[in-house]
């Protein structure tokens, strides 16, 4: 997955995770895929009871793994991931994310412009029907 990096990551992709190991596979197999950028992927398990931190330790050794002791709730687990985090940008997903398209054009848009703080991406459903990220 993630090449052992000589220099910091460009790009550190951050993961919390709530009992979701049927989920993390699709997710970090996505990332993998996609960030063709030098990154870092930090998986933080919130207390899971479903074998998921196991899985990611046996699996998954190029992840570092962050593990909580309680759930920290979404905030909380980016938060504490983020104080691990070596890469100048950051990204925060749910394990439910399957990312579709190069993490590289997210990194060059937000490189390009420095009054950039911070920078979303087009969600869309399974079925692929746009999915709305603001309320």
């Amino acid at each position: 997955m993630s090449a052992i990096l000589t220099t910091a990551p460009v790009l550190t992709v951050l993961i919390v995770n709530y009992n979701g190991r049927h989920l993390l596979d699709d997710c970090l197999r996505s990332v993998a895929v996609h960030a063709k950028v030098a990154h870092e992927v930090i998986v933080v398990d919130n207390a899971s009871r479903d074998g998921s931190a196991e899985h990611l330790a046996a699996h998954y050794p190029q992840v570092r793994l962050v593990r909580s002791e309680r759930n920290l709730g979404f905030a909380g687990g980016n938060n504490l991931g983020a104080r691990h985090a070596r890469g100048r940008f950051l990204l925060l997903l749910n394990t439910d994310t399957v990312v579709r398209g190069p993490l590289a054009a997210m990194v060059t848009t937000i490189e390009r412009d420095p009054a950039l703080g911070a920078l979303g991406c087009r969600l869309v459903y399974g079925d692929g029907r746009q999915q709305e990220s603001i309320g």
